[in-house]
């Protein structure tokens, strides 16, 4: 969910995130990021088209709403970094000893501290790709 805060902080050009919001705030349908359960609120399809968890969660889709986490510019994003990350239209596509070991990595921080981009969207992919 980093994603839903654009590096540039308040600039609402991009047409998502948190800047788009502005001032709206209720507790109760908005799954922020530093809950727990919001990795399980949100799933992601291959092409990056996110969906909520359960499919009728009312703050899951109040907060894809109120951030425009589906906005087309985001979900181009997540497309571009699903389809590099596995290798996708590649001739060397992520191999599944690869992504065993990924999956025990992709959600750590790197010695700069830094996670990887995307790695909410790309950790339940892994599994996918594994099973």
């Amino acid at each position: 969910m980093v994603a839903c805060f654009p590096a540039n902080g308040g600039d609402i050009s991009h047409g998502y995130g948190a800047p788009v919001k502005g001032a709206w705030w209720e507790a109760t349908l908005f799954v922020s990021p530093l809950f727990e359960e919001c990795e399980r609120r949100f799933v992601f399809s291959w092409s990056g088209k996110i969906s909520t968890n359960p499919k009728d969660h009312q703050g899951a889709q109040e907060t894809i709403k109120i951030l425009k986490l589906d906005h087309d510019n985001l979900l181009h994003l997540r497309r571009k970094a699903i389809h590099g990350f596995f290798g996708f239209g590649s001739t060397k596509p992520l191999s599944k000893q690869e992504a065993r070991r990924l999956l025990g990595t992709i959600d750590r921080p790197n010695t700069a501290g830094k996670l990887t981009p995307f790695c909410f969207v790309l950790k339940p992919l892994l599994e996918k790709h594994l099973a």
